[in-house]
């Protein structure tokens, strides 16, 4: 049976929705070896700017030993640098920016978390000017000047916000959480939403927690996880290490993304000789940085997502049929001017 134009045309938008929505589901990612620096044998990827610069550690023995160095990856190429605070690095920020040492944390004002206060308390230093938060250990910091971290004491840990007008906020009512399985605020994005640890104080394995502020809530990402996590020292459980804009978690071996749970080892090619094991760093286009082993050797990373993002089904069904009317249309429009011509 032969199809008409507009008939085919139906026919090949159906097939083409069937084959977007499939690759929808699919998420592949390209794998770099970031490589080392001049000396070392071994390197450790921290975190990722919003042009994919890179910063972390390369050393030989450990990432903290006398012989570590901090780079910078930019263009393909790895350079030393001396970040904020000193080594080893830690962040960096769209400017361009590295913290370390002392520092963890700055957001693109330039605003650094880290060091020690005017009262000898946990510190932030806003627009230059150092400030004591007191027991209010911070972890991150958004581009609005909100903090995440803990309010910590002997025996207990408060998963808590700090900003400058107010100071800190107990998040334990929100998070369901109580100071006796302890809890902190690993990081905060621009919308408020929080990647939380629990049971740190507690027996329990950690567990990983996203609280979306929006709609105030809670989402245990370490029940989506399962056991599907790679096991080390200080990580025991599905913990999450960092959160882009977009709510996309990475941690111990997994990302979490729009409700899906995936290792990381299944989204590389299979044969690559790479296994996967930590990711410490996400921007906000999906590139992932951290650390694993290649051909047995430890190496930094970088994981590019090789399938951009697919425009929701909705939005891919309207813009169908308007090219469905538009076709349709011209047609119509087509058959009236000869009509007029011959008339």
């Amino acid at each position: 049976m032969r199809l008409s134009p507009l008939r085919h045309l139906f026919w090949t938008l159906g097939l083409s929705l069937l084959t977007i929505t499939t690759a929808q589901g699919s998420a592949l990612y390209s794998v770099t070896d970031l490589g080392t620096l001049p000396g070392t044998t071994q390197s450790e990827a921290r975190g990722i700017n919003a042009s994919g610069q890179i910063v972390g550690v390369s050393y030989n023995t450990t990432v903290d030993g006398s012989d570590a160095q901090s780079f910078i990856y930019t263009n393909g190429q790895m350079t030393a640098v001396t970040p904020i605070g000193g080594g080893p690095a830690y962040a960096i920020n769209d400017s361009g920016q590295v913290v370390g040492g002392k520092y963890t944390g700055i957001n693109n004002a330039g605003d650094i978390i880290g060091g020690v206060g005017p009262h000898g308390g946990n510190a932030v230093t806003i627009g230059g000017t150092v400030v004591d938060t007191g027991n209010f250990a911070p972890f991150s910091i958004n581009n609005s000047g909100v903090l995440a971290g803990s309010i910590e004491g002997t025996g207990f840990s408060v998963p808590s916000t700090w900003k400058y007008a107010t100071g800190a906020q107990n998040l334990n009512s929100q998070l369901n959480t109580t100071s006796a399985q302890g809890a902190e605020v690993l990081r905060i994005n621009d919308a408020g939403d929080l990647l939380v640890l629990k049971n740190i104080q507690a027996t329990n394995p950690t567990a990983t927690l996203l609280y979306n502020a929006a709609a105030h809530s809670v989402t245990n990402i370490s029940d989506l996880v399962g056991n599907r996590y790679i096991p080390g020292p200080g990580f025991p459980g599905a913990i999450g290490t960092a959160l882009n804009n977009h709510d996309q978690i990475v941690g111990n071996g997994w990302l979490y993304s729009d409700g899906t749970v995936s290792t990381l080892n299944s989204l590389i090619p299979a044969g690559s000789g790479w296994n996967l094991t930590q990711a410490l760093g996400i921007n906000d286009s999906g590139q992932i940085v951290g650390t694993g082993t290649l051909d047995g050797q430890t190496r930094a990373f970088l994981l590019s997502p090789t399938v951009q993002p697919v425009p929701e089904p909705g939005t891919i069904v309207i813009f169908a049929f308007a090219t469905i009317a538009g076709v349709g249309t011209q047609r119509l429009n087509s058959r009236r001017n000869v009509n007029r011509a011959t008339s």
